[in-house]
């Protein structure tokens, strides 16, 4: 009986047959595009795919930052000024969380370079950022892990 529920818990775990969405993150900058926006691998599977700008941040903190005085009161209220004219501290924050989210999540996920590819938030396939690539290294890794 046990023999049995292992083999249909791994059945209903496994991504083998292909009738499981694979949840992919990609994690790389805006100078490198992403030219497969598919979300279907080239065998017609269906994926979800995310992609995370790394360099949001450097690119947030640029926008932000131009422009403002060396003089340090000065600069926070020309900031000041700026978060007004955003639409206020709520949205202000709102961009913040949203600039640093492609890092924060690299860090929740144990990334420690990109280009990259998380697959289902267990399989990571460094120094790409082609969802092709990543689907058949999974698919390989799955098939000698059986």
């Amino acid at each position: 009986m046990r023999k049995i529920l292992a083999l249909i818990l791994m059945f209903l775990g496994s991504n083998s047959l292909g009738g499981s969405l694979l949840e992919l993150e990609v994690f790389t900058t805006s100078a490198r595009a992403i030219k497969e926006l598919s979300e279907h691998d080239n065998r017609g599977r269906s994926y979800h795919l995310t992609i995370y700008d790394m360099n949001r941040v450097e690119e947030w903190e640029k926008e932000v930052s131009a422009g403002l005085s060396g003089d340090e009161e000065t600069a926070r209220a020309q900031v000041d000024s700026r978060i007004e004219a955003m639409g206020g501290k709520t949205v202000f924050e709102s961009q913040v969380l949203e600039a640093y989210s492609p890092l924060m999540r690299a860090v929740e996920l144990g990334l420690n370079e990109y280009p990259s590819v998380v697959i289902n938030e267990q399989f990571v396939v460094y120094g790409t950022d082609s969802a092709e690539a990543a689907i058949e290294r999974y698919r390989t890794w799955e098939r000698s892990a059986q």
